[in-house]
């Protein structure tokens, strides 16, 4: 369950630029941190277990563990299962989010964790830096298209936009536009799944 929870929010805490948060204060990181927490409690995540901590530092160090002893060593691995499940998520994100495809985005994601093999975990006060040393991987191959790699370097860069305060604006009215699509005309759904596949009633 703790992995499922990191899932949600563990690259908003443990790497908050590369999701393009710029400029978060700590009492945001902590309110956020804080919901997340309850959010745990209710599916059922003792205390103990729960990756939301009382302090910003706390929780990050966690998701950086969580990330060196599990999804570092894991995901490297490119083991079959973890392939098959991030493309199913992905190509279902994909009728929402065109942007989602598969190979660029686990590159991207490979890579971030790799790079981060000696990393600095610094408090957001300043007042505590320490280095985590682990073993160093090499950023394994998924055999990119020249396009596929094109792309991921375009998705960066976009990701950096976000530093923008009119970027951002832009982009919440296009989560918007997407939002407003995605319940009355997926056309990306329907292209993908068909018609009767694409509406359901929960």
């Amino acid at each position: 369950m703790a992995l499922t929870q990191f899932g949600f929010m563990g690259f908003v805490v443990w790497k908050t630029k590369f999701v393009g948060i710029y400029g978060a204060k700590r009492r945001e990181l902590e309110a956020f941190i804080h919901i997340w927490r309850v959010i745990g409690n209710i599916m059922g995540v003792e205390d103990r277990f729960n990756i939301c901590r009382e302090s910003v530092e706390e929780t990050r160090e966690i998701c950086n563990e969580l990330v060196e002893r599990v999804f570092k060593p894991y995901m490297l691995k490119k083991h079959q299962d973890f392939y098959d499940m991030s493309n199913a998520l992905l190509s279902g994100m994909w009728c929402m989010m065109p942007l989602f495809i598969h190979k660029p985005f686990i590159h991207i994601i490979a890579t971030v964790i790799v790079k981060s093999s000696s990393q600095n975990v610094k408090s957001i006060n300043n007042n505590d830096t320490r280095i985590v040393k682990s073993t160093v991987y090499q950023i394994p191959d998924f055999k990119l298209k020249n396009w596929e790699k094109i792309y991921a370097q375009v998705v960066v860069g976009f990701m950096r936009l976000f530093r923008f305060s009119a970027f951002r604006i832009f982009h919440q009215y296009v989560i918007y536009i997407a939002l407003w699509l995605m319940e009355y005309f997926p056309f990306l759904a329907y292209y993908s799944f068909g018609r009767a596949n694409s509406h359901i009633k929960i």
